[in-house]
């Protein structure tokens, strides 16, 4: 089965840096829709046109701040790859881009780098994925438990019944018929008949 070509929008200022950056992923194998931009104005677009599975940003571009390209991404998804393509960065500016939700950094002069950093920034995002799919269900899970737990406990409660005409004492002190007391308790809703057993006996109210 072929594998689904993967959609790569990187904010780059230089042409030529977008050429290197696309045939070093080629090289490495990547199937891959690739898209240049260089504006603001520009990147919204393309989120909205052909949401990204990767974005790669420059760091230093003159027209737009990479920070704020990192900003939206993540205003629009938490765990979405963006990867920072950088000629230089210096120890404080890496920490800086970590602390704003870069997932990794790749520098310009060591592109061979950048692949590995794709496959595994898509790995990591797979793997966020099913563990927040896993913690959903056991929410779920937990929660219809704490449900039915609360359900049993409120029908398991002592019920007063009258021995003479079976009727049963709600909460409130009023005298309900068995069947109205149930209603009352889950919910269900009654429809009266007569079972088999009692058809063959003499009950003139059901002839």
């Amino acid at each position: 089965m072929a594998t689904k070509a993967l959609q790569i929008l990187m904010v780059e200022d230089n042409a030529t840096d977008g050429e290197l950056v696309k045939h070093e992923l080629a090289s490495a194998g990547l199937k891959f829709n690739f898209k240049r931009v260089e504006t603001d104005d520009e990147f919204r677009h393309e989120l909205r046109r052909h949401p990204p599975d990767v974005v790669l940003s420059d760091h230093g571009l003159p027209t737009f701040d990479a920070l704020t390209a990192l900003a939206i991404v993540r205003d629009r998804d938490p765990d979405g790859p963006f990867i920072f393509v950088t000629s230089s960065m210096g120890e404080n500016e890496i920490s800086n881009v970590f602390e704003r939700g870069a997932t990794d950094c790749v520098l310009k002069h060591r592109l061979a780098d950048l692949p590995s950093a794709v496959r595994r920034a898509l790995s990591g995002i797979e793997e966020v994925r099913r563990r927040k799919t896993a913690e959903a269900e056991r929410d779920r899970l937990a929660q219809e438990l704490m449900g039915a737990l609360a359900e049993v406990k409120r029908l398991s409660k002592l019920v007063h019944l009258c021995v003479r005409c079976k009727k049963v004492r709600d909460d409130r002190g009023i005298w309900l018929r068995r069947d109205e007391y149930l209603e009352s308790q889950i919910g269900s809703r009654f429809c009266h008949g007569i079972c088999p057993d009692c058809s063959k006996k003499n009950f003139p109210d059901f002839r």
